[in-house]
């Protein structure tokens, strides 16, 4: 390509010789990923292969209807790899959608449609089934599929311990005792929103959000809609030491200050890991990874 004649990248490596050399004044940051692995309890792996088995018995359910379709199924294996509380909203929506036929379809949020690269062909398809059903309809099985759901809710319900929430909370305290903030990245908002009510009692006014909805706050009562400007402010200043982000973050926020991140669940496409790091040009040597990342 005649492009590479003409352009010259300056990589990391090259502005490190340049510091070398004494060229240049700035430091030049380093990541260094340290992946963490969070062992599951007995009653979370029982979960964990209750979840599989639905996966994979409805997966191959709606292949065997239309090829490509059975690929819907594979939300519930990223929502349950992100946390238990995106699961259990999923399966909540997918139950309703089961049992009204109305709202969004199958319970898939926006989220889900990206991140599984859901053709908008394949969704009308789905909604002129619900609108049709044919004599070997996708929705024969449906009362079987409530009574599916219901268990692993049941299952959800009773779990004793998050494994993956208390080695983040002890993360939290550790790092935190060292530095003076850090960014905790997610996937889905259901997570988010899980995490958050959950840290308020710790760290309150000190912790804030950012997603698709935008820039939030907690005021001590409730939370608050801000621009993305405050919270990059707030969060350069220290105010806000722990900021809880999804994707859209990579997007909108720039983190210069900020020295450590977190990835409480770990996306399927790399590129969204970069694009993670990005917001932040000053990753410190302590960087945890950290998921129930297990490879189907």
């Amino acid at each position: 390509s005649p492009v590479g004649q003409k352009v010259f990248r300056t990589t990391r490596h090259v502005l490190r010789r340049y510091r070398e050399r004494g060229w240049l004044k700035e430091s030049i940051p380093e990541r260094r990923p340290d992946p963490i692995w969070v062992e599951m309890t007995q009653q979370e792996w029982d979960l964990y292969c209750s979840v599989e088995d639905y996966v994979s018995d409805y997966y191959q359910r709606l292949e065997g209807e239309r090829k490509g379709l059975g690929f819907i199924m594979t939300v519930y294996r990223r929502r349950l790899t992100s946390s238990l509380a995106a699961l259990r909203r999923s399966l909540e929506r997918r139950k309703a959608f089961l049992l009204g036929r109305t709202g969004e379809v199958l319970g898939l949020k926006d989220e889900d449609l990206e991140e599984a690269e859901l053709s908008e062909d394949l969704l009308d398809d789905i909604l002129e089934e619900i609108r049709n059903p044919g004599e070997h309809s996708l929705w024969e099985s449906v009362k079987n599929e409530i009574q599916e759901i219901d268990r692993l809710l049941d299952d959800i319900k009773y779990l004793q311990e998050d494994t993956k929430f208390d080695r983040l909370v002890d993360d939290l305290r550790r790092i935190l005792a060292e530095r003076e903030q850090l960014a905790v990245f997610m996937h889905y908002t259901d997570t988010m929103d899980d995490l958050r009510e959950r840290l308020i009692p710790v760290y309150g006014r000190h912790l804030a959000c950012y997603s698709g909805r935008g820039g939030e706050r907690w005021d001590g009562q409730q939370w608050i809609r801000v621009p993305k400007e405050v919270i990059q402010e707030a969060f350069r200043t220290g105010e806000i030491r722990v900021l809880l982000c999804t994707d859209a973050a990579s997007e909108g926020l720039n983190l210069q200050s900020c020295g450590v991140l977190i990835n409480y669940d770990m996306p399927w496409n790399p590129m969204r890991v970069e694009q993670r790091s990005v917001v932040l040009t000053e990753l410190a040597s302590d960087i945890p990874m950290f998921g129930f990342i297990t490879i189907f």
